[in-house]
């Protein structure tokens, strides 16, 4: 299912597949590339809060402080849904 925001000056869509954005558009211009399968299969996917993974699986913070994070995906191929939603935001 794709949901579609639109507030007069921006579109956005999204799809329930992942959660990844579909469509970023303004002044009729499309600003997310649409794919193309002959080159990757997938479109935009959402990399938070990093996109691939950390070095042995940890990093220092600005502080000095060591983070964990293992290889991640949590969205990539789940399917989402939507308890509220108008033309302008999602819930």
């Amino acid at each position: 299912m794709e949901f579609v925001l639109d507030n007069g000056s921006i579109r956005v869509a999204l799809s329930t597949a992942g959660g990844s954005f579909t469509s970023i558009a303004a002044n009729g211009r499309e600003y997310l590339w649409q794919g193309d399968p002959a080159v990757w299969s997938g479109q935009a996917p959402i990399c938070f809060p990093i996109c691939g993974g950390l070095r042995d699986g940890h990093a220092m913070t600005m502080g000095g402080r060591e983070v964990r994070l293992a290889r991640h995906g949590l969205r990539a191929n789940r399917s989402g849904s939507s308890r509220n939603r108008a033309t302008t935001w999602l819930h």
